[in-house]
């Protein structure tokens, strides 16, 4: 005894699938969005003596990765410290981004969930 399956719209449901999967490697606007949201909450944290520091970070492109420079040569030492000048280490980026974490993964969840929207045949 033999048995055929036929699946329709296999073919459109395989094109759907390879839509999804490209727009998951190539996720340039959600990495955007979220640069410009770490960009906006470091801006909002960072030291403020003079507004030098938080005016100078901005988002960096970097494929495939959320990067956020800060454009001033003294950032490292206001951010690791310099213990035999008296300065100490001031974390707020580290402490940012952590706190930022979950408004990164909304980011994310969001834009998979339109990719996700786009399969057709599921």
């Amino acid at each position: 005894m033999s048995s055929r399956v036929t699946v329709k719209g296999a073919h459109q449901l395989a094109a759907s699938l390879d839509t999804f999967t490209d727009s998951l490697q190539h996720q340039e606007r959600a990495d955007a969005e979220a640069a410009a949201v770490l960009t906006s909450r470091l801006r909002q944290t960072a030291p403020h003596r003079t507004g030098q520091l938080a005016a100078s970070i901005g988002p960096s492109k970097a494929a495939g990765s959320v990067r956020v420079v800060v454009g001033v040569r003294y950032a490292a030492p206001v951010i690791s410290g310099v213990p035999s000048r008296g300065i100490r280490p001031n974390r707020f980026a580290d402490r940012t981004t952590k706190a930022a974490e979950p408004a990164l993964q909304k980011v994310y969840e969001q834009q998979a969930t339109q990719d996700a929207a786009k399969i057709r045949g599921a």
